[in-house]
């Protein structure tokens, strides 16, 4: 089963997406991997594929970080 795959199943079953990571499809662990909620999508993350926004004070999945970034630019 691809990545790609595994994601969509993934997004579909909100349980499955409160235990592993979105993108990485690594499990979360209470200290190791903690999970964060994107501000964006609303969708769990890990610490690795997500980053702080500042100006929202909230958390952002990579990919959101980047649409949100070329979306401004086309402005």
């Amino acid at each position: 089963m691809s990545k790609s795959t595994k994601r969509e199943l993934l997004s579909d079953q909100s349980h499955l997406n409160e235990t592993f990571c979105i993108h990485c499809l690594q499990p979360f662990k209470f200290l190791l991997n903690s999970k964060r909620q994107c501000l964006h999508c609303h969708l769990y993350i890990c610490k690795g594929c997500s980053q702080y926004n500042k100006k929202e004070q909230s958390w952002m999945c990579d990919p959101c970080q980047t649409y949100l970034i070329i979306k401004r630019r086309r402005l």
